[in-house]
């Protein structure tokens, strides 16, 4: 009887003390340093012109990951939103996975702000 006891008796205790809050990871490594920030480590450049480049654009509804509506070009490999393209409501929506345009704009913090854009047939 007395072992059915011991268990609630050392959760109550450790509960009521508290527990001990985990050991702070440290990292030695110059990459660490307070001199180092953010912004600079994550993207070496803030914002990329893209000039007359012809890419493929879709639909977010046609790409599982993202699965809304909205415009995207596939820029290095990755879905990039595409803003201010001036193409009316869902251009792209039902039109497929091989279509292409050639976009004009500026990339910056993850989403292509277009200058122009030509949709191909």
């Amino acid at each position: 009887m007395t072992h059915k006891l011991l268990l609630p008796l050392a959760l109550a205790t450790l509960l009521l003390a508290g527990c001990p809050a985990p050991a702070q990871k440290t990292d030695a490594s110059p990459a660490a340093s307070s001199t180092a920030t953010p912004a600079a480590s994550a993207s070496p450049a803030a914002s990329r012109e893209i000039s007359k480049q012809t890419l493929p654009v879709i639909c977010g509804c046609a790409v599982d990951s993202i699965g809304q509506c909205g415009e995207f070009a596939v820029i290095d490999g990755k879905h990039v939103e595409i803003t201010d393209h001036g193409l009316g409501a869902m251009p792209f929506c039902g039109k497929g996975k091989e279509l292409k345009a050639t976009v004009s704009g500026t990339l910056v913090e993850g989403k292509l702000k277009a200058t122009a854009i030509e949709v191909l047939k």
